[in-house]
């Protein structure tokens, strides 16, 4: 079983359909909302209470444009050279993930197990 998701896009369920969409993830949920109502619980009930349990979960997603190459490898291998940063805010940094180089500080051997594209620019940073 593979559940993944991205926070803009959608949610993939299983491997029939390699893509994250409602269309996919939509009978899933549908299917899971039955076996709560057969337990007597309803998704919203549900929901609330794995906030119990793990605490919510905030996600404040944006992005920056820019349209000059040159700048945008310059920002980068700021945050590369420079070793990348231990904090965000108040928050530390627990893992970094770069698509770029293939680093990833989530795994022993520091190695990504996503697809690497040296000809995009691409962090991630979780914290807490």
């Amino acid at each position: 079983c593979l559940f993944a998701y991205e926070e803009s896009i959608g949610y993939m369920y299983g491997t029939n359909v390699m893509d994250k969409d409602g269309i996919s993830a939509g009978p899933v949920l549908a299917a899971y909302a039955s076996k709560l109502y057969d337990r007597g619980l309803s998704l919203s009930q549900y929901l609330h209470s794995l906030y119990t349990k793990y605490g919510y979960h905030i996600s404040n997603d944006s992005y920056y444009l820019c349209f000059d190459p040159p700048t945008i490898l310059t920002i980068f291998r700021a945050l590369r050279d420079n070793g990348y940063p231990n904090l965000c805010g108040k928050y530390e940094i627990v893992n970094v993930r770069d698509v770029t180089t293939g680093y990833d500080s989530s795994f022993e051997d520091k190695k990504s197990i996503l697809p690497t594209d040296p000809n995009c620019q691409m962090l991630t940073f979780l914290f807490w």
